[in-house]
């Protein structure tokens, strides 16, 4: 299992270098102060030197996960986070190093090739948006956000999805990481729900009437598709 996780961790760490530089080079150093430039690739390359240390640092206070699904999402979140105090020590606003990091975040979800085939795949099983979205929750399901990490209850009708989530090992990594590294979990990884959900299928509306990292009981996740 052991090493399973370090070849894991690389792949991770490499495919989110890869995404940082494309979401950083070019970009604006500052947002409220434009003539500071853009991103340079010598920055984005001081900025993941930073980062790396900062996932060493980090892999210290990684609690061990019992299977693969589980390991992959807690690390994930911990290069996340690493990247972002990158940005921070490189005298970007918080707020504006959160939407950066959102943007680096996001593109595993629509530009990774494992999720680009595994849509295409569903989308050849059947046409019906609502099967499509079944199909592709149940397969994160397996592959993401599975037990004994996760602990959820899934269910379906003819209508909508519902998934409850009682527990997140990458909300507890954050948890233990203080209140602002907390907030950046909540304004990306939280808020990607939405997004994702349209991505996934169309005409998806999704609701989540309460959150676990804003201290509720429950994730309580309801997609419906509107026809």
């Amino acid at each position: 299992m052991k090493t399973i996780q370090t070849i894991l961790s690389r792949l991770i760490w490499k495919e989110n270098k890869k995404f940082t530089r494309e979401v950083l080079t070019g970009r604006l150093r500052s947002r409220e102060e434009p003539r500071k430039g853009r991103f340079m690739p010598s920055d984005v390359g001081r900025i993941l030197d930073r980062a790396q240390r900062n996932v060493d640092d980090l892999q210290s206070s990684m609690v061990a996960q019992e299977n693969w699904a589980n390991f992959r999402m807690v690390f994930l979140g911990l290069t996340h986070l690493a990247i972002y105090r990158a940005l921070l020590n490189e005298g970007t606003k918080k707020d504006y190093a959160i939407d950066l990091i959102g943007d680096i975040a996001w593109k595993p979800v629509t530009e990774s090739r494992r999720t680009r085939i595994g849509k295409f795949i569903i989308r050849r099983i059947t046409g019906d948006p609502h099967k499509q979205l079944g199909m592709q929750l149940r397969f994160l399901g397996r592959v993401a956000t599975s037990p004994p990490g996760y602990e959820s209850e899934f269910s379906s009708d003819s209508d909508t999805h519902y998934w409850n989530f009682y527990r997140c090992p990458p909300l507890e990594f954050y948890r233990t990481q203080g209140e602002e590294a907390l907030e950046m979990f909540r304004k990306t990884w939280c808020e990607f729900d939405f997004a994702t959900a349209e991505w996934m299928a169309k005409g998806v509306k999704y609701e989540r009437p309460h959150t676990l990292s804003e201290g509720d009981d429950v994730c309580d996740m309801r997609w419906h598709v509107v026809r």
